[in-house]
């Protein structure tokens, strides 16, 4: 009789009302969860502009339904409605819980519009306060009331920029209740099991000082934050920093945890001792993965869910080939690292089948990461306690090796003990020995002033001055005239030295043995120090009057030299200038001579009196470059090297034959170098200089070539290199000495390399020269690069 009264109670409600396209959830009283993806409808609001009011009003061709396996979407700025009609086939109100699966969904929105007319709005998801939830728990649930014999239709309204599976079931409040307590009690014990891990590996960094302990910590922690996400625990327990992170929490977990996971991966590894290529690909992915969720972060935000999971997709796969590898070159503990990634890595995967709908909501699907998380964790765990035990191994037989070796050096100084003890004495008696013919006054007080010991000088000097004698044991200052000003003095110096300083004191004592003469004396003081405390205090006295006297001749004998070199210089300029007066009486015959009728006598003249000036002008250049060199300190500056080699070939274009020259250039061409651009133009002209002239010039190949790069060691590295005759091995050794010329034909000064290799060494770097008879030279200049 109760069944046909439910039954004519439905048919009213569907007389009375229009015919929904959805299958309407009776219900009878619930004894298990029951799947409500069959029972829901949906319409995506692409726009966003539909309120609860026009929704409702929609006709029912507008709503598709979702199907049992529930609906896998990438919301971003769109809205999703559900609509889900509820009929109470019961006598008494009854209780029940809402809940959908997916953690990550940030607001769901419940509208209850009863038969009645009167409507509820209540809310939950993973960016709501968890006191405007509906449940205050860590899963999205609704509680919801069903009325005896009544209609109800929800409506649910889903906003979330992340991609999510909307799947949800229905069950009576107190079973949901239950299961909900047995969850948290298995997640306390998952959870607790991560700290405890994670302090034992922070311990482990502390007392070990091994960055991977302190790595695998930090990377518990980050999977420990996105597993929290992926429960609920965040919301419910962390809202505040969900909130601040505008519900991207998940984002900055996912991409730390695999920054960190690379880390890890590289110390645990130690993949930098047996591969440099791999090490420097890992920072460049780690480096990677940050640049590129941070932009989708900053641009749009989204997209960083859709990048988190390919990077997910993409660093997975990379650290099982990496541990398969390491496995494949014998790495210790590499196994342990492939097994446990291996292990996580299925159960990601098995998590990402629920996600696309490929695997059905269940135990293993909704604790995936749980189980691989702590499995790979064990394995982890497992393998670094195996790498603790063989470095614990390893210190045991090195502690037993020293122990060896501490026993066979005890007998070995039980041998010398002996020996030492004889040579002590033997010492002593040698250190007086010293102590007494040394021409220093020498001796050491105790905290009390009074002499610990002393050498014969300082007792005869004492004699000499004060007409008393010394004894070991006297008080010093005792011993000083009472009215003498040195008690005072030494009294303060004693005073100072046994306060733990050290000290160096001059003295001058006016000599009534000469007419006007002085005498000179240092004094060093040094503290005695016994178990971390001063117990006394020791002097060195000597005379240093010669020395001061020889100091103050050197002094006189310097400021002359300087003089001298002052005069040098001023040589150096009054030459230069007056070879350069020859030079304009030359260059004035040479517009003499044009008027000489001989054509043939003429070009003898020019050819005679332009060699000379050549020469002369050489000759000044060069004498200008070695005074400048010696004299005016390094001005930096920046300079490139390619200009300046350019406009050195435009100055040497005047050269016979330097048309043929063919430059062969192997030039960094952005390199920029801080150095002295005169120093260095001068190194470089002389360079191409000789090598156009003595090589090029002098053979049938014409080439020139000229390499500049920065080199390993942080210099830049200048070629030079010729192709003419060569110089022959005898006169390697005197290539660089001053007015030098390997050819006796040569016309030059003899100057340039001597100038060269004076101004590389200004600049602190260095010149070789590298010559075979016949087959040319190289010289190779090698300068800071600052």
């Amino acid at each position: 009789m109760r069944y046909i009264s439910f039954t004519l109670i439905l048919l009213c409600f569907g007389s009375s009302s229009s015919v929904l396209a959805q299958e309407t959830l009776e219900i009878q009283g619930l004894n298990k969860k029951t799947n409500l993806n069959s029972y829901f409808d949906y319409i995506v609001n692409q726009d966003n502009d539909l309120n609860i009011d026009d929704v409702v009003d929609l006709d029912s061709t507008a709503w598709s339904q979702m199907g049992k396996n529930g609906l896998r979407k990438g919301i971003g700025n769109q809205t999703i409605w559900l609509k889900l009609q509820v009929v109470g086939l019961v006598y008494d109100p009854v209780h029940l819980a809402i809940e959908f699966y997916d953690q990550s969904i940030q607001r769901i929105e419940l509208f209850e519009i009863r038969a009645s007319g009167r409507t509820t709005h209540s809310l939950t998801g993973s960016c709501v306060n968890p006191k405007e939830k509906s449940i205050q728990s860590n899963q999205n649930s609704f509680m919801i009331v069903v009325d005896p014999l009544q209609s109800t239709d929800y409506y649910f309204k889903i906003t979330s920029p992340n991609t999510i599976t909307i799947s949800a079931s229905i069950e009576d409040d107190a079973q949901a209740l239950s299961k909900n307590t047995n969850e948290r009690t298995f997640l306390g014990l998952f959870y607790g099991a991560l700290i405890i891990l994670m302090l034992y590996n922070i311990l482990l960094f502390i007392s070990t000082k091994f960055n991977v302990f302190l790595y695998y910590a930090l990377y518990i922690f980050s999977v420990s934050l996105s597993t929290t996400s992926n429960d609920g625990f965040n919301s419910l327990f962390l809202f505040a920093i969900v909130d601040l992170c505008s519900g991207y929490l998940n984002v900055i977990t996912t991409c730390t945890t695999l920054i960190l996971g690379l880390f890890f991966m590289t110390d645990f590894l130690n993949i930098g001792s047996w591969s440099s290529k791999i090490s420097n690909f890992t920072k460049w992915l780690i480096g990677a993965i940050a640049v590129i969720t941070l932009i989708c972060m900053f641009t749009y935000l989204p997209a960083a869910f859709v990048a988190t999971a390919i990077l997910s997709i993409i660093v997975f796969p990379f650290m099982l080939i990496i541990g398969w590898l390491a496995i494949k070159l014998n790495i210790p503990q590499a196994g342990y690292f492939f097994t446990a990634s291996l292990i996580f890595a299925v159960f990601v995967f098995i998590l990402n089948f629920y996600n696309l709908q490929i695997f059905d909501f269940g135990f293993i699907p909704k604790y995936a990461i749980h189980i691989g998380f702590i499995s790979s964790t064990i394995i982890l765990s497992y393998g670094l306690g195996v790498r603790i035990y063989n470095i614990y191994q390893s210190l045991i037989r090195e502690e037993k090796n020293k122990q060896l070796m501490v026993e066979q050096k005890n007998k070995e100084l039980e041998e010398k003990v002996k020996e030492r003890t004889a040579d002590i004495l033997r010492k002593e008696l040698n250190l007086r020995s010293i102590l007494d013919n040394s021409d220093n006054s020498i001796w050491l007080i105790d905290r009390n002033y009074r002499l610990i010991d002393y050498n014969t000088v300082f007792a005869q000097s004492w004699a000499i001055s004060y007409g008393n004698y010394l004894s070991r044991g006297s008080n010093l200052l005792d011993l000083y005239p009472s009215d003498s000003r040195l008690k005072k003095v030494w009294k303060n110096r004693f005073d100072d030295i046994l306060s733990g300083q050290r000290a160096v004191y001059r003295d001058i004592v006016n000599d009534d043995t000469e007419t006007e003469g002085q005498n000179y004396f240092e004094i060093y003081a040094y503290p005695i120090e016994e178990r971390g405390k001063v117990s006394g205090a020791s002097f060195f006295l000597k005379d240093i009057t010669e020395r001061v006297n020889a100091e103050e001749q050197l002094l006189a004998q310097n400021d002359m030299l300087k003089k001298v070199n002052k005069e040098l210089d001023s040589f150096v300029y009054s030459a230069s200038h007056d070879l350069k007066a020859p030079l304009a009486s030359v260059m004035g015959l040479i517009n003499l001579v044009k008027h000489e009728k001989e054509v043939e006598n003429r070009q003898v003249y020019y050819e005679m009196m332009s060699n000379s000036i050549s020469r002369l002008n050489q000759s000044i250049k060069d004498i200008i470059d070695f005074s400048r060199n010696a004299r005016l300190e390094i001005d930096y500056e920046l300079v490139n090297i390619t200009e300046m080699l350019c406009n050195i070939f435009d100055d040497l274009q005047y050269i016979a034959g330097a048309d043929q020259i063919i430059r062969c250039e192997d030039i960094d061409r952005a390199l920029m170098i801080k150095t002295d651009p005169s120093r260095l133009r001068v190194i470089l002209r002389n360079l191409v200089s000789n090598a156009i002239h003595y090589g090029c010039l002098e053979n049938d190949d014409k080439r020139l070539e000229i390499k500049v790069h920065k080199n390993d060691s942080n210099r830049v590295e200048i070629s030079i290199r010729d192709f003419g005759p060569g110089i022959p091995e005898t006169y390697h050794h005197r290539i660089f000495d001053m007015f030098y010329r390997a050819n006796e034909n040569s016309s030059g000064t003899g100057l340039g390399l001597y100038i060269v290799k004076e101004t590389v060494d200004k600049l602190n770097g260095t010149i070789t020269m590298s010559s075979e008879e016949g087959k040319g030279s190289i010289f190779t200049v090698e300068i800071p690069y600052i």
